[in-house]
């Protein structure tokens, strides 16, 4: 589905997001069209879904499309459809020339360290201390963060205490006295930024 409008240049997540607005301007993705979900784009196109999550995300950042929780993506009615000769008469933007490193990125490439480092991505990635970033919820994370960032004070931004925000260290502490039985409380924890930091404060 669209594989016909995706060019051969480019990074592949802009190829995608480019075919989808050309579908929507041009009218064959009418107002109000649900697109075909992330998963069945990422199949029918050979790409990863993150890839294609990157191209939903810039369409809903443009306007383009609206996410309705349950239901799926769709087209906002009223994009104004463009004739198909105004979309030909646009100059073509001129691709950024960009180093190995950047076209690894942008390929998504697995930036290894030392020798075959231009290895394609492994089919199930076991490396330790790597979420599932595709499980991820990234609009709701994003409204969450926006949310408490409006609330915080002038002093969440300044060095809080070295062993972690007080309020995570209570909330560690409850959990663990509810779900493990541990009798402890906040003073006894310290939040570190991740097992190589815990190690050596250890």
């Amino acid at each position: 589905m669209f594989l016909h409008l995706i060019e051969a240049d480019g990074p592949r997540y802009r190829q995608v997001y480019a075919a989808l607005r050309r579908a929507i301007l041009s009218g064959e993705l009418a107002g109000g069209a649900r697109l075909p979900s992330t998963r069945t784009l990422a199949q029918s196109t050979g790409l990863s879904r993150i890839t294609v999550q990157l191209a939903f995300e810039q369409l809903l950042a443009e306007g383009y499309v609206e996410a309705r929780v349950g239901s799926g993506t769709y087209v906002v009615p009223g994009v104004e459809p463009t004739a198909p000769t105004q979309l030909a008469a646009r100059p073509a933007a001129r691709p950024p020339r960009l180093s190995a490193f950047a076209r690894r990125l942008a390929g998504g490439t697995p930036l290894l360290s030392g020798r075959g480092h231009n290895r394609p991505r492994p089919r199930y990635d076991f490396r330790h201390g790597l979420p599932d970033l595709a499980a991820l919820p990234r609009a709701r994370w994003r409204r969450l963060l926006g949310r408490q960032t409006r609330r915080a004070e002038r002093t969440a931004y300044d060095y809080g205490p070295a062993a972690g925000a007080p309020a995570l260290r209570a909330a560690i502490a409850a959990y663990l006295r509810r779900a493990r039985g541990l009798a402890c409380d906040e003073a006894q924890g310290v939040i570190g930024n991740g097992a190589q930091q815990g190690r050596a404060l250890c």
